[in-house]
């Protein structure tokens, strides 16, 4: 898993928090979880909503599988969020503890081998799940341009509409509504940049000379720098 690159999750998190990644995705998260004492975030990554919501007063309990990730995570945290933030270094189907008021799961339910088992056990672990993820249409960013381009599957391709027929079948009873942001990406090297994508991607290596110069023809340069705006469409289902 490429997470598990120290690498790898060290440019994923500086990238993100370069994008001011998760801008108002935060703000409709903390509406969702007002009133709960205890959030359970499930595939917390780098702690890009834990750490705030530990900030804002609530008691967190992270579960993230990467070891690179949490070493992240653990270096964000102060004197006030160290205290309400534990760590529980597991994967989600592994994970055991008890129910609590919120559950999210922001991003994070796209790898899990058995989605219908993973939403049941989030059903079960909370009295309210938020979960996110990316709507099937209204998204611009240079990850679906290059899978578009390269033609390459994603797993993510209609996940929404997956994720929506597998509630149905569980009968769930859910909301559904939608957060749209623009994100700035600025990089200083075409290489460094199509390495990343080439790995962000799972794309081989002969594919680099052609992410390059799709980069190149869809960034602006400013300067010493380049950049794109990125537009994002996500679901925030809960249930």
């Amino acid at each position: 898993m490429k997470f598990n690159s120290g690498d790898f999750a060290r440019e994923y998190d500086r990238r993100l928090s370069s994008e001011g990644y998760p801008g108002i995705l935060l703000d409709a998260v903390a509406r969702e979880v007002k009133g709960s004492e205890h959030v359970l975030d499930v595939g917390a990554g780098s702690g890009f909503f834990s750490v705030p919501l530990a900030a804002m007063g609530y008691s967190v309990e992270a579960v993230e599988p990467s070891e690179e990730m949490i070493k992240i995570l653990r270096k964000k945290l102060d004197p006030f969020s160290f205290g309400r933030i534990r760590i529980s270094p597991t994967d989600w189907e592994s994970w055991e503890g008890s129910t609590v008021d919120s559950l999210l799961c922001a991003h994070s339910l796209y790898p899990m081998r058995d989605t219908a088992f993973a939403l049941s056990k989030m059903k079960r672990s909370s009295r309210r799940v938020i979960l996110l993820v990316r709507a099937d249409e209204g998204n611009a960013g240079m990850s679906q341009l290059l899978r578009a381009r390269l033609k390459r599957n994603n797993f993510r391709d209609r996940f929404f509409s997956k994720t929506e027929t597998l509630l149905r079948e569980l009968d769930f009873a859910y909301e559904v509504r939608f957060v749209e942001q623009t994100r700035l990406t600025v990089f200083f090297n075409l290489d460094d940049e199509a390495r990343y994508y080439c790995g962000h991607l799972g794309l081989e290596e002969t594919d680099f000379p052609e992410v390059k110069n799709i980069l190149a023809a869809h960034s602006v340069a400013a300067g010493a720098h380049y950049e794109y705006v990125s537009l994002y469409r996500d679901a925030v289902i809960t249930f």
